[in-house]
């Protein structure tokens, strides 16, 4: 097999991982021999990007390159190798890049005498035309077997790119991570900028003003880790303030902030082990408990 660094690297999908992946590829110098997909036009548009080329089937992709990445959706895999399994695949490396999927998805491969991993970018993927970008300073998790493993990290380092090797049983539970630390963060922010407009401050005005606050927060949380960067009313043990925040909010946004803060009683009690949070531990649960109560009610 050819080193890693100077295989031909082919794409089964098109979308924005698979054209994201591709560019950065290219911009590192690697050889890319192109992309097929079931939608020709955006395998066109990746291919020129890359200046590569549009197989017309996975056979003709699968015999011209030495590395496949699939980089379709999640749901489409399984039935992307049904296909893939059907052709000549030895000495093949097959990778996907799901977050929450195993190599094992991959069943048979050995029989074909190819290895499969699945390879993950631990960055949000954007349809922006330059979301390649946010790929050079990203980690990598691998999981797979071991025969090439080594093999994978100098292929990213050599790109600038650390590597995290990770098992199999526990990609579910490192995908649900990403998730928290991504698309719920968002989820809270967007919270925050609808209470702030509901307060008749505009969004535009919202998003400028939280961004200091955003960003302060995010860098105290690297720069101090999470107990020592807490702030704010649990923190204090500030039953009032919080019941008054709990008093202006809707149903669900109260479960949502009760929920949160029974976590960050958690954190706080390590920070101030001296302090009795048994309050506001029976107030969280009192609105849990509250809002089930109404929810069951409307049901009704």
């Amino acid at each position: 097999m050819k080193s890693l660094q100077s295989s031909t690297i082919g794409f089964i999908g098109a979308g924005k991982v698979g054209n994201a992946l591709g560019l950065y590829f290219y911009h590192s110098n690697l050889c890319i021999g192109g992309y097929y997909s079931l939608h020709t036009s955006s395998s066109q548009k990746s291919a020129h990007n890359t200046q590569s080329i549009v197989f017309q089937s996975i056979s003709e992709c699968a015999q011209a390159c030495d590395i496949l990445f699939i980089t379709t959706p999640d749901g489409a895999i399984a039935e992307v190798w049904n296909d893939l399994k059907q052709v000549p695949l030895h000495g093949k490396i097959v990778c996907h890049t799901s977050g929450v999927m195993s190599s094992q998805i991959f069943d048979g491969i050995e029989k074909k005498g190819a290895i499969g991993y699945a390879i993950h970018p631990v960055v949000p993927i954007t349809s922006d035309p330059n979301a390649y970008r946010s790929l050079y300073n990203a980690y990598f998790t691998v999981e797979g077997p071991d025969q090439h493993l080594e093999d994978l990290q100098l292929f990213f380092s050599h790109l600038g790119n650390s590597v995290v090797c990770i098992e199999a049983e526990k990609k579910h539970m490192y995908h649900a991570a990403n998730v928290l630390l991504s698309s719920f963060l968002s989820v809270l922010i967007h919270t925050g900028w609808e209470l702030l407009q509901e307060c008749n401050i505009p969004l535009e005005c919202a998003q400028k003003m939280t961004k200091p606050l955003i960003e302060t927060t995010i860098q105290s949380v690297f720069d101090h880790g999470i107990t020592d960067s807490l702030t704010g009313p649990v923190d204090r043990n500030d039953v009032v303030t919080i019941q008054r925040h709990l008093d202006c909010l809707p149903l669900e946004k109260q479960r949502l902030y009760a929920i949160l803060s029974s976590e960050l009683v958690n954190i706080a009690q390590n920070k101030h082990p001296q302090n009795d949070y048994s309050s506001l531990k029976e107030l969280f649960q009192t609105v849990l408990s509250s809002v089930q109560i109404a929810e069951n009610e409307g049901l009704q």
